[in-house]
């Protein structure tokens, strides 16, 4: 069986029973910080947008967390930390290249 980097994020989430258009932001997310020629900005202004952006994507993974399993603050934290840095690693592995 096949599976992908994308279908292999999608099921770190699954396995903690959070939905899949949460799959899809972990996803989103990982890969936008994971790739370098994701982001290139043409100003500072930009990079800073797309910072902004970044932190946004991340603090929207936390709020859903904490929504969809009713968990606490902290507890989120740690869990969408640690999914963020596993969903990294998966895009990261050299068989997959930009994980898409």
């Amino acid at each position: 069986m096949v599976t992908t980097p994308k279908s292999r994020i999608h099921a770190l989430a699954n396995r903690l029973y959070l939905s899949d258009s949460y799959g899809a932001l972990l996803h989103l997310t990982a890969l936008m910080d994971s790739d370098p020629r994701t982001l290139v900005p043409k100003s500072e202004e930009e990079r800073l947008s797309w910072e902004g952006h970044m932190l946004g994507l991340v603090s929207a993974l936390h709020c859903v967390a904490m929504h969809e399993q009713q968990w606490e603050p902290h507890i989120a934290s740690e869990i969408v930390d640690s999914l963020l840095n596993q969903a990294r690693y998966i895009l990261q592995e050299p068989a997959h290249g930009t994980g898409v």
